[in-house]
């Protein structure tokens, strides 16, 4: 007897360096065959179990049952109720969602930025021209508060109508600009309007898309889209009630309607636009250097002569003048 484990021991012993010699002599190509193999031999005799019950209790009883058509029609009603349960609640998740990101622009349109590296002082229009010298306004503000010659001078402008404003939320409440602040006192300003002829500003023209028009592209005509970029121009004060406009090629085919932005570069600070007002006529420049450009007249978006409020715009972070 012990004569015979023994020899069955060396047995095994012989057969399993064999497959190891082999499994040497083979490398990874055997490996993943011998895997597979030893996969089905360990599941047959695990899932035995389950077939030996399954043949003794006769099988799957449920699945050869007759189903009673009422028991069929109650599951699937329910079923129908179940699944509009989910659509209605995939509906109200939706909306939430919608409610969610609506209370998220209004809050990046109108709660506080601490991104931004300048502020509005307010400002109220003291008096009006004296001499008909010029286009300017003095301001209640002045060193004290910081106010510097150079700062630009806007107004707000509100909409009322509502539904000219739903959707667009960033021009409920707009900036425009109206002047720049060219002499500073301790407790008053003198400000320039954008009608003066001494005021000029880099600006850019703003095409409206819903005017349809055929512009100049890089190598034939072609529809005006909002993909097309903004008309470079300057613009200056007429000395009267607008602004002329200068350096807008014939080809953009500007057109009345459109409107005009201020281009403001401050050194060390971002540079911003601010809307001034809207083009009301074009015409060909009559300069003989400026052929294939047209003149824009341009009225402001508010009513300079009425001009109450103000707010001086100052650039956070900036150096203060000494006081004498």
């Amino acid at each position: 007897m012990a004569i015979r484990e023994r020899t069955f021991n060396r047995g095994v012993l012989v057969g399993l360096m064999g497959l190891a010699i082999l499994m040497s002599l083979f490398g990874q190509r055997a490996a993943a065959p011998l895997r597979k193999v030893a996969r089905f031999l360990l599941i047959a005799p695990t899932d035995m179990n389950m077939y030996v019950v399954t043949a003794l209790r006769g099988g799957d009883e449920l699945a050869r049952k007759r189903r009673d058509p009422r028991y069929v029609e109650n599951l699937e009603k329910q079923v129908g109720s179940l699944q509009s349960q989910v659509a209605y609640y995939h509906d109200q998740m939706d909306q939430y969602r919608r409610e969610v990101r609506e209370l998220q622009n209004w809050q990046k349109v109108f709660g506080p930025n601490d991104k931004l590296d300048r502020i509005l002082i307010p400002a109220r229009v003291a008096s009006d021209d004296a001499l008909p010298y010029g286009d300017t306004r003095v301001v209640n503000v002045g060193q004290r508060q910081a106010v510097q010659p150079g700062d630009d001078v806007t107004t707000r402008r509100l909409l009322t109508d509502r539904s000219r404003a739903l959707g667009q939320f960033d021009v409920m409440s707009q900036n425009v600009l109206v002047g720049r602040i060219i002499e500073s006192g301790p407790y008053t300003a003198r400000m320039i309007l954008v009608t003066d002829k001494r005021y000029t500003v880099k600006a850019k023209v703003i095409r409206d898309p819903g005017n349809p028009r055929i512009i100049g592209g890089r190598t034939s005509e072609e529809e005006l889209t909002d993909k097309h970029p903004p008309v470079p121009c300057t613009a200056a004060g007429d000395g009267r009630s607008g602004l002329i406009v200068t350096g807008a090629r014939t080809d953009e085919n500007v057109q009345p309607g459109d409107r005009l932005l201020a281009i403001m570069k401050r050194e060390g600070y971002s540079d911003y636009a601010i809307p001034i007002g809207t083009v009301t006529a074009k015409e060909e420049d009559p300069h003989p250097d400026r052929g294939g450009y047209d003149r824009l007249h341009v009225s402001p978006d508010v009513n300079l002569a009425g001009l109450r409020r103000v707010y001086v715009i100052y650039h956070v972070g900036r150096r203060q003048p000494r006081e004498p």
